[in-house]
């Protein structure tokens, strides 16, 4: 699952935001963005099949068990080319029926689940099961959108459109490689400097920490077609909304942070046993970087608003170049408590003082660092 992740960006090509903020945008041309973004997906998730595919088999990647998974995971690729169809639903405000679509396949995938763990089926039926998930999932959200007549039976690829898509969406696709690198790199080196053991208490510590992390990101893709219209608006109304939601962001990161340093090592030891409970000082401190993760979630949605999204490229690069060297310098200090640390301040960096050298994104951190104060909270409106 780690290796197929590193071809993730093929796929998604940095296209989510950019097709809702676009579908917002032209809401009468909505058929030709959803029909071009379609292909432009399909086409990204092909060649992340055939590359991942290549090589697996050219630099021959584990044995034959190991290398069947991988094949089936590559293919779930091609089925989130429907994924077209979730950026119509984002950009309407109408994700209820992609929740629909997606829980029915959620279910179907779990009941196959169960029933391979009580056969004792191998692991090669449980990538099946996952690919399963997602092909069902595509097949709902498009029958969906079928039926409720939002599809004429004319998807094309529009070759200007798709360029002008690419054209803005590259450095989220770039992002998206260098994030995967940033979030698989610190397990890589554990290994390296420390072990085994060490990866799987830290693997713990990184699961439990990013479990809440649906929440902002829910909240950003229901609200990004809300900012998009609102920019054109109301500027004022705007950059106040901008504020609410990054104090909301902080604040939430906050009471996660408290619970989880109080509570962590005992749901540690009731969810994994009382052999990982190691994995507790790990836990407290990535949680405390969630902080910066939800806040950056909100500063993606004013970059793709603003149609910035190439400074978000620029402070992943530099995020990522920077973790590597705290993890450089203290995993062997400090365990596996070295690479959070690493993680949590790598996070802070990036969020509020690369960008402060850059003169168009300047006045953005500065105003997402004041809307900490819970007086953004209370008020209705400057």
């Amino acid at each position: 699952m780690a290796f197929v992740a590193f071809f993730s960006f093929f796929s998604t090509l940095g296209l989510n935001s950019i097709a809702v903020r676009e579908i917002t945008k032209n809401e009468k041309n909505y058929e030709k963005i959803v029909g071009t973004v379609f292909y432009l997906k399909l086409i990204g998730g092909v060649v992340a099949f055939v590359f991942g595919l290549s090589f697996i088999y050219l630099f021959q990647i584990g044995e034959a068990t190991t290398q069947a998974i991988i094949t089936l995971l590559l293919l779930g690729y091609i089925f989130q080319s429907m994924d077209a169809v979730d950026y119509f639903y984002q950009a309407k405000v109408l994700s209820k029926y992609v929740v629909i679509g997606r829980n029915i396949a959620f279910i179907i995938s779990i009941g196959l689940k169960i029933y391979f763990i009580v056969f004792k089926f191998g692991v090669l039926y449980f990538a099946f099961a996952a690919v399963f998930d997602m092909l069902v999932a595509s097949i709902f959200m498009f029958l969906m959108y079928k039926n409720m007549g939002y599809y004429s039976g004319n998807w094309k690829l529009d070759r200007v459109l798709a360029k002008n898509l690419l054209k803005d969406s590259w450095p989220f696709m770039l992002s998206t490689f260098f994030i995967t690198i940033y979030m698989k790199i610190d397990q890589v080196m554990i290994e390296s400097y420390l072990d085994m053991q060490s990866v799987g208490l830290y693997s713990v510590a990184v699961q439990l920490s990013e479990a809440w992390y649906f929440i902002p990101t829910i909240m950003v893709s229901t609200l990004m077609p809300y900012f998009i219209k609102l920019r054109n608006s109301d500027r004022g109304l705007y950059l106040f909304r901008l504020r609410q939601i990054n104090s909301v962001m902080f604040w939430m990161g906050m009471v996660v942070g408290i619970v989880v340093t109080l509570f962590g090592e005992q749901v540690i030891i009731l969810l994994f046993g009382d052999v990982y409970k190691d994995a507790y000082l790990a836990l407290t401190l990535n949680i405390w970087a969630g902080i910066f993760v939800s806040i950056g979630l909100a500063t993606s949605l004013w970059m793709v608003t603003e149609n910035l999204q190439i400074y978000r490229l620029i402070g992943t690069a530099i995020g990522v170049v920077l973790n590597i060297i705290g993890n450089y310098i203290l995993i062997p200090m400090y365990g596996i408590s070295g690479a959070a640390i690493a993680t949590l301040i790598t996070q802070g960096f990036g969020l509020w003082v690369i960008p402060l050298f850059f003169k168009q994104i300047r006045g953005h951190v500065i105003m997402s660092f004041t809307s900490i104060l819970p007086f953004y909270l209370l008020k209705e409106k400057e």
